[in-house]
């Protein structure tokens, strides 16, 4: 599978052909390669991310009210005290290649990725001076 799989499923890739040809481009050349938990390096209780995640989702779906969606999150906030992060995509650069946490990544998840690997930009240029950039493709 190569990133290009990934973004010829979503309505990015119009403006992606129109707006980053050679990027579009350069995606079918870059392998996904499967997740492994030594991929995991930014995480810090990914636990909550995954719980919050699923009352998020709860609550678009109307499965649970805005106050009970409140209560809840204010339970894990107890539970998980503090900061959290979940690494949700790696990039390898020299290999052209990426690895995604989930089976269906986010298109910022894709984007970002794909970016570190397009630019040979690693975090300390790529996330911390341009944002990861995924904005700039929306």
């Amino acid at each position: 599978m190569v990133v290009y799989d990934y973004l010829r499923k979503h309505e990015i890739i119009f403006r992606l052909k129109r707006k980053f040809p050679s990027m579009l481009e350069f995606s079918k050349r870059v392998r996904v390669i499967p997740w492994s938990e030594e991929f995991s390096i930014a995480d810090k209780n990914p636990e909550k991310v995954e719980k919050l995640s699923e009352l998020r989702k709860l609550l678009l779906e109307k499965k649970l009210s805005e106050e009970e969606y409140l209560k809840k999150v204010e339970e894990i906030e107890k539970e998980f005290p503090g900061y959290t992060s979940m690494t949700k995509g790696i990039a390898f650069i020299g290999e052209n290649t990426v690895a995604f946490r989930d089976k269906n990544p986010d298109i910022y998840t894709i984007l970002h990725e794909l970016g570190h690997v397009y630019f040979g930009k690693g975090d300390f240029i790529w996330s911390a001076t341009y944002g990861g950039a995924e904005i700039l493709f929306m």
